[in-house]
């Protein structure tokens, strides 16, 4: 997951733990498959092929690939791309079978940017035609994989972050070149949040609507699923209705009212 304002530093930069090297750590093989910002790809217990933006090809173990998509953005380009996304993704999981994969799938994303830089598609049309399109791809890959548990996350969300502790229009304002004084930026960057979708399913998880949470909570909620204990801290935490009944909650939340906390 790229961070919401910045999508050009390389995964070998990466000093904290990822969910795949803890996997890693358990033993469990993972496939890393076209996820964004993972190049150039790590040595896993598995395989990883690094996801945009990376020159291609890109693989650990090398020569994984079968093809190679286009590598620019753009109409049928990026059906292309998107294809071929599904079809290797689901390629390389049935034929190595790792214990978790990963597959990253980029068309919304793109067209979305898309539709923002002026391309000719307009947001009738990606709503129409792309968000069906990922449905149907998304439906093939778990009939055919059959995930015990499985997750559909979004890496970030899109609009303005209006509940932000901090209105940074004003500063920005003031943020000039120190010799010529004009501002040091033209326009705004492209309006990403860190609260996307998220939908998980599998036997520790209980049916029901999540409360907002951010790809910040991914990690640790996911540990949570698999049940796997780590030592490392996270700056995001799991969500809790996967321990707690609404019963169970009722009983926490009064005990705590009590006490004062609430």
């Amino acid at each position: 997951m790229h961070h919401v304002a910045s999508f050009q530093a390389c995964l070998s930069r990466v000093e904290v733990p990822t969910l795949w090297s803890i996997l890693n750590e358990y033993d469990r093989t993972v496939g890393v498959f076209n996820v964004p910002m993972t190049f150039p790809p790590a040595v896993v217990k598995g395989y990883m092929v690094s996801g945009s933006p990376r020159p291609f090809p890109a693989s650990e173990p090398e020569n994984l690939v079968h093809g190679l998509p286009p590598n620019t953005k753009g109409g049928d380009e990026t059906f292309e791309r998107h294809f071929w996304a599904v079809e290797e993704g689901l390629r390389l999981s049935k034929k190595y079978d790792p214990w978790c994969s990963i597959i990253g799938l980029t068309v919304a994303d793109e067209f979305g940017h898309g539709w923002s830089c002026g391309w000719s598609q307009g947001k009738g049309w990606i709503v129409d035609t792309i968000y069906p399109r990922l449905d149907k791809d998304v439906a093939r890959l778990v009939e055919e994989l059959r995930p015990k548990v499985l997750a559909i996350f979004s890496d970030h969300g899109w609009g303005c972050q209006v509940d932000s502790d901090t209105l940074y229009n004003k500063w920005y304002d003031g943020l000039v070149d120190a010799e010529t004084r004009k501002p040091v930026a033209i326009e705004d960057w492209a309006w990403h949040t860190k609260e996307g979708l998220g939908f998980f399913r599998g036997p520790n998880v209980r049916a029901g609507e999540l409360p907002p949470f951010t790809n910040r909570d991914f990690t640790p909620t996911m540990l949570d699923i698999w049940s796997l204990r780590t030592p490392y801290q996270f700056e995001g935490y799991s969500v809790v209705q996967f321990a707690y009944t609404p019963d169970e909650r009722a009983t926490m939340d009064e005990r705590l009212a009590g006490l004062g906390y609430l």
